[in-house]
């Protein structure tokens, strides 16, 4: 391995693999079992359940967010908190990017971790395909204090490390800032390029797809194209 790091810790929301379409389509046939039709397909519902699935400050859960949801604008009709979450994990799928750069980052046999802020059963749904590729996953409910920095904390901890020997690789602009107050190594996967990158952001790598990282690990294509 060329680069100096004791291990890459993945975000998995939106950098391994994708859900919200998933949330959108099951609280939009909710609506629409209790007469609503929103027009935006379910966008704002599903940004509204995400709220409410961490209104009690503890560890998320969109099962939560879901019957909070219910109860806030007096469905009476429709699927339990469970079952749409249930729905939801068998909806969700990885990024097309991510199973040839997960085969390639095996082979330079350095650790994976992956964090994750949402429910713990909707992660490990996630990654079934990707079985076996990683070492740890780390989710909230494994906190006593859930956060996103102490997630990173945590998986430092679990590595025998610290935060900056870490890799710490995620599709998120929010997420990659955070990362840097704990003098994390950052790999900012934008595979949507739009517009300039934010001032705030500074990641210490740029990659126009997860294949960026095999480069990263020395074993992948020279030629893969960097965003940006």
């Amino acid at each position: 391995m060329e680069n100096d790091v004791d291990a890459v810790v993945l975000e998995c929301r939106g950098t391994l693999a994708g859900w919200s379409l998933g949330v959108e389509a099951v609280v939009y046939e909710q609506a629409r079992q209790n007469g609503e039709s929103p027009l935006d397909r379910g966008a704002a519902l599903r940004r509204r359940v995400e709220c409410l699935s961490t209104a009690d400050s503890t560890t998320p859960s969109l099962a939560a967010g879901f019957e909070r949801l219910a109860a806030e604008r007096g469905w009476r009709r429709g699927m339990a908190g469970e079952e749409c979450l249930r729905r939801i994990i068998a909806l969700a799928r990885p990024y097309a990017d991510v199973p040839p750069a997960l085969e390639l980052a095996i082979a330079a046999r350095c650790p994976l971790v992956v964090i994750s802020m949402a429910d713990r059963s909707l992660v490990h749904g996630a990654l079934r395909p990707f079985d076996g590729a990683f070492d740890a996953v780390l989710t909230t409910e494994d906190l006593d204090a859930p956060s996103a920095e102490g997630l990173l904390t945590a998986a430092a901890r679990w590595m025998a490390t610290e935060p900056g020997r870490l890799l710490y690789v995620s599709a998120s602009r929010d997420a990659i800032a955070r990362a840097g107050v704990l003098g994390t190594y950052r790999g900012w996967v934008n595979r949507v390029a739009r517009g300039p990158r934010p001032a705030h952001l500074r990641p210490s790598e740029e990659w126009s797809s997860l294949l960026g990282l095999a480069e990263f690990l020395g074993v992948g294509s020279r030629t893969l194209g960097v965003a940006g």
